[in-house]
C-alpha cells in the first residue's frame, strides 16, 4: 500500500488521502443502511468492513500528514463523512490528533455528532477515553448523552448515573440516545437499582420512558428492555398486540420477535388487521412460526399490488423462497414485484417437510433453538439481529447490539 500513496520523497500524496477519505464516506453510508438490514447478509457485511478497515488504516498509517484532511470541521457534515474522518483520527492517537478530535467533537452538532458517535465507538484504545469521560458530566446534553452511549459500547462505563438525568431530558433526542446506551448495557443492568453502571431505579425509570410522547423514544425504550432482560415487558406487549390499531407497530413487532407459543395466535390475528397496512406482514416474518406461512401465501394472492408484495417478502424472508413472478408494478415509489403464488406454494410444500415442527422458521432453517453456526453468516442481518435479541432476552446469549454493530462484524 505505500507504494501506491507515498511520493518519492516519503511524503504522502495528498489526492491519495482524499481518495480514501471519499471512499470511506461511501462505504460507511453503505455499513449504517447494511448492518441491520434484510437485503444483507453478516457475509457481505463482513467484506464490506474489511474495505473500511483498509481506507482506515492507511489514513492511520500516514499519521500527521493525514491530519489536514481528516479534520471534519463542517458541522453540516452527514454523519457518514464525518465518522469516516472521525474513526482514523481517534485510532490515531498523538497530541495533536487528540487536540483536534477533541475540538472537532464540541464543535458538532445534529447529525455530525451522531457521525462521531458512531467512529468512537469502533475504537477500542485510551486515546478518547479521558475525553469522553469529561464529556459525559459537562453541560451540553447532547454531548453528554452520546459519550455516555460510546462508554456503554465499549464496556467502558463506570457510572451511568447521568443517564437517569438524560432520560428525562427535554430533548427527545436526548433521551433517546440515553436509552440506546442503556440497551448497550445490556443484561448486566437486569438487577434493577443498584446494577453496575447504573445508579438510578431502573424499574421506575422504565415506567417513565413507557410513557414518552415521542414514539422513537418509545421505541428506544423497549429496546433497552429486551436488551436488559426486563420480566415485565412481555405483558405490556401483549397489552398493545390487543389493540392493534390503536397500538404501536414497533411494540407489535418486539413481540413478534419475543414471543412465545401462546402468543402465535395473537401475532396471526393482528396480522390479520387490514387496518394495520401491508407493513403487518413483517411481523409474522418475525414471529417466524410455520403456521403463519399459509397466512401469507393467502395474502400474496391480493388484488392490492402492496399488500401482495409485502406478504411475498415476509414469505420469502422466512422461507428462504424466492417466489417474484417477473411482473413489476409502480403504484407508489419504490417499484414493487408480484409474486407468484403458484411458485410460493410449490416451494413451501417442498420445504414444510424438511421443518414441519419449526416454531421459528428464518431463510428456511429451524432456528427454534438458534440458528447452527454455519447459518449465521448466511442469515440477513435484520433477521440475526432479531435471533439474536431474543436469545438475550431468553438468556441464552449474553451479548448485546454493541456486538452486532462492532467493526469488523467477522462472526457473533
Amino acid at each position: 500500500m505505500r507504494g501506491n500513496v507515498l511520493t518519492p520523497g516519503a511524503e504522502w500524496w495528498p489526492d491519495i488521502l482524499e481518495e480514501h477519505l471519499e471512499k470511506l464516506e461511501s462505504l460507511w453510508t453503505r455499513r449504517l443502511r447494511a448492518v441491520r438490514s434484510s437485503e444483507w447478509s453478516g457475509r457481505a457485511l463482513a467484506k464490506l468492513d474489511d474495505r473500511i478497515e483498509a481506507h482506515t488504516d492507511a489514513l492511520e498509517l500516514a499519521g500527521e500528514e493525514a491530519l489536514p484532511v481528516l479534520v471534519p470541521g463542517d458541522r453540516s457534515d452527514s454523519a457518514p463523512a464525518v465518522a469516516a474522518a472521525a474513526l482514523p483520527l481517534a485510532r490515531m492517537g498523538g497530541e495533536e490528533a487528540g487536540r483536534l478530535l477533541a475540538e472537532a467533537f464540541h464543535a458538532a452538532e445534529g447529525e455530525a455528532l451522531e457521525g462521531f458517535r458512531i467512529a468512537l465507538c469502533q475504537v477500542q484504545d485510551d486515546h478518547s477515553q479521558s475525553l469522553l469521560e469529561t464529556v459525559a458530566v459537562e453541560p451540553s446534553e447532547e454531548h453528554a448523552a452520546v459519550a455516555l452511549a460510546v462508554l456503554a459500547f465499549r464496556r467502558r462505563l463506570s457510572s451511568g448515573g447521568r443517564l437517569g438525568t438524560l432520560i428525562q431530558s427535554r430533548s427527545a433526542g436526548v433521551r433517546r440516545v440515553a436509552w440506546e446506551a442503556v440497551a448497550l448495557l445490556g443484561p448486566r443492568t437486569a438487577r434493577g437499582p443498584g446494577a453496575e453502571g447504573l445508579r438510578f431505579d431502573l424499574l421506575a425509570a422504565f415506567r417513565y420512558g413507557l410513557t414518552d410522547a415521542d414514539p422513537m423514544v418509545r421505541a428506544s425504550v423497549r429496546l433497552a428492555a429486551a436488551w436488559t432482560r426486563q420480566g415485565w415487558l412481555l405483558a405490556a406487549l401483549r397489552k398493545a398486540a390487543d389493540r392493534p390499531s390503536g397500538g404501536d407497530v414497533g411494540a407489535l413487532r418486539l413481540l413478534a420477535i419475543l414471543a412465545r407459543s401462546e402468543d402465535v395466535a395473537r401475532m396471526r390475528t393482528v396480522a390479520a388487521d387490514a387496518s394495520l397496512g401491508p407493513g403487518r406482514f413483517a411481523l409474522l416474518a418475525s414471529l417466524g412460526h410455520v403456521a403463519a406461512v399459509e397466512d401469507l401465501v393467502s395474502a400474496m394472492g391480493s388484488g392490492d399490488p402492496a399488500t401482495a408484495a409485502a406478504a411475498g417478502a415476509a414469505f420469502q424472508r422466512m422461507t428462504g423462497i424466492a417466489a417474484g413472478s417477473g411482473d413489476r408494478v409502480r403504484q407508489f415509489l419504490p417499484e414493487v414485484e408480484l409474486p407468484d403464488v403458484a411458485l410460493a406454494r410449490n416451494g413451501w410444500a417442498a420445504l414444510r417437510r424438511r421443518v414441519a415442527s419449526a416454531t421459528r422458521l428464518c431463510r428456511g432453517v429451524d432456528v427454534s433453538r438458534g440458528a447452527p453456526p454455519s447459518a449465521l453468516a448466511d442469515l440477513d442481518r435484520e433477521s440475526l439481529w432479531e435471533l439474536k435479541l431474543r436469545e438475550c432476552f431468553e438468556k441464552k446469549w449474553d451479548g448485546g447490539p454493541a456486538d452486532l454493530e462492532r467493526l469488523p462484524q467477522l462472526s457473533v
